[in-house]
């Protein structure tokens, strides 16, 4: 319970009131690596927000392939896997979420959150939040397309420091819309970069 009442913090929920339905409400999820939290087109109404470890948001092409789009890995970051739940138009996410790493997450099942948000001013703050945070991230990755295989590949680096030796090759190749070949000869030559660096 302890979590939740501090991811609820962290949400900037302060209502005592409101923080009690949402911790009647949370429940928790543990993922071992490799399972799948989320498979694209599922009917999902939880809202989920990330405790510990990292999770890969991919699509599949029709092919097979898979293309990674978001990560996950960080405090609180949030996922849900369909919107419009209000019974007049619903729109399924078309994206898996698959654990990296062991994770842990708290969840909610929208439908009685929806059912307050026009009374929840707060709920609608932590809503418009990370709306805020997700479409800051997609503009970010979207923006470094601009640049370099190079430069983009020192942006991951920076970026998700911890991803080094976690994400195969292929997967961070697809994110940064480079070729698994590309992303090779990058690391390679960074590889012998340091490596006479060190000489020196």
């Amino acid at each position: 319970m302890d979590e939740i009442f501090q991811l609820l913090d962290y949400l900037g929920i302060q209502s005592q009131s409101t923080i009690q339905t949402y911790a009647r409400l949370a429940q928790r999820r543990h993922l071992k690596k490799g399972e799948c939290l989320y498979y694209g087109g599922e009917d999902s109404t939880n809202l989920y927000f990330l405790i510990s470890g990292i999770l890969r948001g991919f699509t599949v092409s029709a092919g097979g392939k898979e293309y990674t789009e978001c990560i996950l890995h960080k405090y609180g970051h949030a996922h849900i896997g369909m919107i419009g739940m209000d019974n007049r138009q619903e729109f399924k996410l078309n994206k898996n979420l698959e654990a990296l790493t062991e994770a842990d997450l708290i969840y909610f099942d929208v439908r009685p959150i929806i059912k307050e948000l026009p009374n929840s001013i707060e709920f609608l703050r932590v809503y418009v939040k990370k709306l805020e945070e997700s479409y800051a991230q997609m503009w970010e990755v979207r923006e470094i397309m601009r640049e370099s295989a190079q430069a983009r590949y020192a942006w991951f680096q920076r970026t998700y420091p911890k991803l080094q030796n976690i994400m195969q090759l292929k997967d961070v190749a697809t994110f940064l819309g480079i070729t698994p070949v590309t992303l090779s000869r990058i690391r390679a030559r960074e590889t012998i970069s340091a490596e006479k660096d060190d000489a020196t």
